[in-house]
């Protein structure tokens, strides 16, 4: 295969590598979304910004391993009570629904079912946390997708200075089950939000007709959004503070500098696959492209073929009037090509029949002279044999 085949082959291979490595970036890949046992597959949130600050979410479970879970949950950092209030920031669940049963633990311990039984009742208040909710089978879930839905209403901390509110509201810890795509949809028919800052691992967001669109994914992170907003009278429990969009903004710096590095890096990785091959071929061109060049004749041909080898050797082996082991071998190949010797393969051994006394050079007469003193005579036949040598 000739260089400018390996060149195409290999651009090939980079430029597919690219692509698939751009693809991986796209879907935030990581190696529990292929050996996890347990992911969710969708997590569909609808938040609408009202006096009562709603919140509907559905949950589908990913089981890909039979007989390994009883219980498939999500649980909240903040407070989760049933259908009663607090003195203090929390969260009310109104419903949960899902096709196998459902429970929920609120934060005081108390255990909820869809059905009655004292077995799973008490097995809930052993194993789960506070404030969780999900959906269990005590003889364990099978390989399967599940779903579980639950409607809450928000009451949190609302940050104020009479000019701007704010509201943060968690979602989901960081040590949640991996999600391959969250959709939010925020709804905000008094067009309250003035900035909204999402916290999710990788996103993009879209202002809409009803609010505000968000889209993801997270295999790891905090899943939560802030939001600055004008003053309302929300149903939550009001902090009077200064500087809130100041206070905000700065504590968001983070987060939209993280944000813009990876729509940064999103574009680079884009326009690097795309440039590859045409930075390798410059490269190749400028480096590894091989050059051709008219080759001197000196360079490939005899300088002077008259010149006879052992004169060669003077001008090599360092001494002008000395040749070494080079210069005789050279000179007696040179006798041989000449008719002077004749040289014969036996077995092992090598002989050399000196036919002439006589060379065409004195140095030639001395390595005639140094063969036929050496050789073995047979039959007016003088035999140089290396093998008795």
């Amino acid at each position: 295969m000739d260089e400018k085949r390996i060149l195409a082959l290999h651009t090939s291979i980079g430029y597919a590598l690219g692509i698939l490595l751009y693809i991986l970036f796209l879907q935030i890949f990581d190696l529990r979304t292929i050996f996890s046992d347990l992911l969710i597959d969708k997590y569909e949130l609808s938040l609408t910004l009202n006096k009562n600050i709603e919140l509907s979410e559905s949950i589908q479970f990913n089981v890909k391993s039979s007989d390994e879970y009883r219980m498939l949950y999500r649980y909240w950092k903040a407070p989760v009570v049933y259908r009663r209030d607090l003195n203090e920031p929390f969260i009310k669940l109104l419903d949960a629904k899902s096709k196998e049963i459902t429970y929920f633990k609120d934060y005081d311990g108390r255990v909820y079912l869809s059905v009655d039984s004292d077995k799973i009742a008490n097995f809930v208040k052993e194993k789960a946390l506070l404030n969780e909710l999900g959906i269990i089978n005590l003889n364990y879930f099978k390989a399967g997708v599940y779903n579980l839905k639950a409607i809450y209403n928000i009451f949190p901390p609302i940050q104020t200075d009479g000019k701007f509110s704010h509201i943060n509201i968690k979602f989901l810890s960081k040590d949640h089950v991996p999600i391959k795509k969250i959709i939010l949809k925020i709804n905000d028919p008094d067009k309250l939000i003035v900035k909204i800052f999402p916290h999710i691992p990788h996103f993009k967001i879209e202002e809409t007709e009803y609010g505000y669109l968000i889209e993801g994914d997270a295999i790891g992170g905090i899943v939560e959004t802030e939001f600055l907003l004008i003053p309302y009278q929300f149903k939550g429990f009001i902090v009077n503070e200064t500087n809130i969009e100041g206070k905000t903004s700065s504590s968001n710096r983070f987060y939209i500098l993280y944000s813009n590095f990876i729509k940064f890096l999103e574009k680079f990785l884009l326009i690097l696959v795309f440039t590859f091959p045409i930075l390798i071929y410059f490269l190749y061109k400028k480096y590894g492209e091989e050059k051709f060049f008219t080759v001197p004749k000196y360079l490939h041909y005899i300088p002077n073929k008259n010149r006879e080898p052992f004169e060669v050797n003077f001008l090599f082996s360092g001494d002008a009037v000395k040749s070494d082991i080079n210069g005789f071998i050279a000179t007696v190949l040179n006798l041989a090509k000449k008719g002077y010797v004749k040289i014969k393969r036996d077995k092992d051994d090598i002989e050399l029949e000196i036919l002439k006394d006589k060379g065409d050079t004195l140095y030639e007469d001395m390595v005639l002279e140094f063969l036929k003193n050496q050789a073995i005579k047979e039959n007016n036949r003088y035999i140089f044999s290396l093998d008795t040598f």
